[in-house]
């Protein structure tokens, strides 16, 4: 499925490139998104201008509007895929260090611009990552390549989110988006090692780049379900998540605490979640597997609902840290699986940035009035509101017996199958 695109050279093998590269999807999402809640807070800003901060993720709805852009015209270096990658990392690198430079007191919205561009290039490099994983992996490795790309990814936040935090106890925050900034790197290098696929010849036009991924697969039996579902199985969860740190530092706890909770607890947590994600993934059928991860992922809801009634504790922050790492860990595996078996691998630039943006769309939406929903319902019925939210996605399963999935959806496009 891959090869160098130079003869010789050290080229990383494929699965390890998919892990180490997963880590630049993390990293920025958290030092626009929870970290830089925690710097906002810490800055007195008040909860309700906290949530509109959510906003600056709009660009990760927007991304299939400039991926065949990014399917159409390659970099003059690095590949078609692994180019666009390079170019959006130093261009995350360059508003992280800005960003640094600024002062929530003084400077609010020059940091809003900041964060939106910092989501543009990142949901820009996701665009090419997303499509590097489903185009130098074999659809057999679906699963694992899913379960490791979340690897990379949950390592990258931890890093701009509970190491962050920890630093902030003990470092300024500029001197803070210095380092994360500097946590890129790690990934810049794996891209410029990791094989270029041998996929199909780019698009002869923009209108081919745009139009015919869609047309594949809206031939595709229920693929408006299909869209729905993407869009919905994460809603309660991905809510729940958006205000979490401030939840937290409204509960009493220290950012120091925070961080050793995530740190301590967190990252086994995750590290299950991975194993079990990819266990499940290997032995159930796709369909049963999302069924289980639905009902963890609404049980994870209502322990942080409990959390939310109080009384606070470490115990309880334990519990709900661990349980609800390894649940949301996996339903995110599940997603991942689900989404890279209904891309054709000559059509995954725009199909997969169609259908992860969808999954973003309600968390952004929703995330934008958040701050105020949990001012006007508290704590407690905002997580109440989050765990009705993930009710739908659960009902959407019921009809997924007539979807079209399995290795024929993952790997034929579908204007080239028998129907």
């Amino acid at each position: 499925m891959a090869r160098s695109d130079r003869a010789g050279g050290f080229r990383l093998p494929p699965l390890a490139a998919v892990a180490v590269i997963g880590t630049t999807t993390g990293l920025p999402l958290m030092m626009a998104g929870g970290t830089l809640q925690a710097w906002l807070k810490s800055g007195g800003i008040e909860l309700e201008w906290i949530g509109v901060f959510a906003l600056t993720g709009i660009p990760y709805l927007l991304k299939p509007l400039w991926a065949p852009l990014l399917d159409r015209f390659r970099p003059p270096f690095g590949g078609r895929r692994r180019g666009w990658i390079l170019v959006m990392i130093l261009a995350i690198q360059l508003a992280a260090i800005l960003l640094a430079l600024c002062d929530p007191t003084r400077r609010l919205w020059p940091m809003a611009v900041l964060a939106f561009a910092m989501a543009f290039c990142s949901a820009s490099a996701d665009i090419n990552i997303d499509a590097l994983r489903v185009e130098m992996l074999p659809s057999r490795l679906a699963g694992l390549g899913s379960t490791l790309h979340f690897v990379g990814l949950q390592v990258g936040m931890l890093a701009a989110g509970a190491l962050a935090l920890w630093l902030s106890d003990r470092m300024p925050w500029r001197t803070v988006y210095f380092l994360m900034a500097a946590g890129m790197v790690p990934g810049a290098l794996a891209t410029l090692l990791a094989p270029e696929p041998a996929a199909s010849p780019p698009p002869r036009s923009l209108r081919e780049a745009a139009l015919l991924p869609l047309v594949d697969f809206f031939q595709r039996r229920r693929a408006m379900q299909v869209m729905a579902f993407i869009m919905l199985f994460k809603l309660g969860d991905g809510l729940a998540m958006t205000l979490n740190i401030p939840f937290l530092m409204d509960m009493g706890f220290s950012r120091s605490a925070i961080a050793l909770a995530a740190q301590n607890i967190g990252i086994p947590a995750l590290a299950a979640g991975w194993v079990a994600g990819g266990w499940l993934m290997h032995r159930f059928h796709l369909l049963r597997a999302l069924w289980i991860l639905g009902f963890l992922q609404l049980a994870s809801i209502l322990l942080t609902f409990a959390l939310a009634l109080g009384p606070p504790g470490p115990l309880l922050l334990g519990t709900v840290t661990a349980l609800g790492n390894s649940f949301l860990s996996m339903g995110t595996v599940g997603l991942l699986t689900l989404t890279q078996r209904v891309c054709s691998p000559g059509c995954a630039v725009t199909q997969f940035a169609i259908l992860s943006s969808l999954a973003a769309v309600p968390r952004v939406l929703c995330g934008g009035s958040a701050g105020l929903l949990a001012h006007c319902l508290g704590w407690p019925g905002f997580f109440a509101c989050c765990a009705i939210l993930a009710v739908p996605g659960l009902l959407l399963l019921l009809q997924a017996g007539r979807w079209e999935l399995g290795e024929d959806a993952s790997a034929v496009p579908s204007n080239q199958r028998n129907h």
